[in-house]
């Protein structure tokens, strides 16, 4: 299994949309170690690119922080895992995937995320970190 960990300082960048660098590292699969094997730098790629350097990398688990809806869509369109809504150093990050922690409570998650983080799989949401809803002004001075 190909992992990608989107990277920023050696934390596990904010948001995957603005991350410039990918971790890339090789495993037997959740809950064994990961090798790294090497790093995938997207700064500047348009949302298309990323996906497709993804692809081209044979990547079969994204673990990110937020994430756009349009570009989680693309990416689970090619068969691409996705572990959204993750914080922490990248060491610890990839620790608690080896021994099969990263999906348990709220150690990894996000500031305002509950117990269970975001997770993708085929277009399915699990988890309950629930993306905002946006209003216009308008509907919002309606519910006033």
């Amino acid at each position: 299994m190909r992992v990608a960990v989107s990277q920023w300082r050696n934390r596990v960048a904010p948001l995957f949309d603005a991350s410039q660098q990918l971790l890339i590292g090789e495993s037997s699969g959740y809950g064994f170690d990961v090798e790294i094997i090497g790093t995938l730098n997207i700064a500047e790629l348009k949302m298309e690119n990323k996906v497709q350097l993804l692809k081209e990398a044979k990547v079969d688990l994204l673990i990110c922080g937020a994430i756009s809806k349009e570009l989680e869509t693309l990416i689970l369109n090619e068969g691409i895992e996705v572990d959204s809504f993750v914080a922490g150093e990248i060491e610890h990050v990839l620790r608690a995937f080896s021994v099969g922690a990263l999906r348990d409570g709220q150690s990894y998650s996000m500031p305002g995320c509950s117990q269970v983080r975001h997770r993708s799989r085929h277009g399915r949401n699990r988890g309950s970190c629930k993306r905002r809803n946006f209003y216009k002004e308008a509907d919002y001075a309606k519910r006033r």
